[in-house]
């Protein structure tokens, strides 16, 4: 089965990505930006900052909630931002 780039259009859709800071987790947070999503990763791994960094590298949108660190809760973004996200998640994984 061929698929099309019309099915993986998820521009204007957020995805939340658990565990995607490294690993498949990663490539999964990538694949959803470069299909138009806006990502969130979700991951007490802070290495999640560099897969953000990397999506915004290639002009996607994409942002770390680090887990269980409620000192970097706010990261590159506002507790109320993030809420903002997750009142409109399309994906989760």
């Amino acid at each position: 089965m061929a698929f099309s780039s019309t099915q993986f259009n998820f521009s204007d859709k957020i995805a939340i990505v658990t565990g995607g800071a490294t690993g498949i987790g990663r490539a999964t947070s990538i694949l959803f930006a470069r299909h138009g999503a806006k990502v969130v990763i979700g991951d007490v791994n802070a290495e999640g900052a560099k897969t953000a960094e990397l999506i915004q590298e290639r002009r996607g949108r994409g942002s770390l909630r680090q887990n269980g660190r409620p000192e970097s809760r706010a990261g590159p973004k506002s507790g109320r931002d993030h809420r903002e996200d997750v009142r409109r998640i399309t994906l989760c994984v």
